[in-house]
């Protein structure tokens, strides 16, 4: 069984990975692109210079986090899922990036990645139950936020968003 799952996830990671790319590229100007491409080019050899490891990534998509840079976060993560396909962490944090950017179907893809290597992850519950929540597929993010604040009571926002839920749930 485990190896379908991780299997799975493979081919998964495959297309999200892909469309992430896609989508970071956008349709931009040349302009644009080119600035962007330099930074990546630049992001590219700091981190290279001191590992290309799956870790090294995740942790510039979290330097990039705290400074509110989704694109360069998103990209990070891509490259981190590219090394390691079963980095659990960079499967929620994508999840989350993809939420905040409002790439719902992404990101319930990315949490779905997370929970098939851990059914335990609180923040890929999380993540999941929020972006049903925003597709409006209300009754499965009840469950997925149900489960995310079983698993982590202290998670403030799941028990917000499983609010916001009910109340929809009660008054559509």
């Amino acid at each position: 069984m485990r190896r379908l799952t991780i299997r799975s996830v493979v081919i998964l990671a495959g297309i999200i990975l892909g469309a992430c790319s896609a989508a970071s590229q956008g349709s931009t100007s040349p302009e644009t692109r080119s600035a962007r491409e330099q930074k990546l080019v630049e992001t590219d050899s700091v981190l290279r210079t001191e590992a290309t490891a799956s870790v090294d990534y995740l942790s510039g998509g979290m330097t990039y986090k705290a400074k509110r840079n989704w694109p360069m976060m998103q990209e990070c993560l891509v490259k981190a899922l590219r090394d390691d396909k079963t980095n659990v962490k960079a499967w929620a944090e994508l999840a989350w990036v993809c939420n905040e950017t409002k790439e719902y179907e992404r990101a319930g893809l990315a949490a779905c990645c997370a929970l098939l290597l851990d059914d335990e992850n609180g923040m890929a519950w999380r993540e999941l139950g929020y972006a049903e929540m925003q597709q409006k597929n209300f009754k499965k993010a009840l469950k997925a936020l149900n489960r995310a604040v079983e698993l982590n009571a202290d998670d403030v926002s799941a028990r917000e968003y499983r609010d916001q839920v009910r109340e929809k749930l009660r008054n559509p």
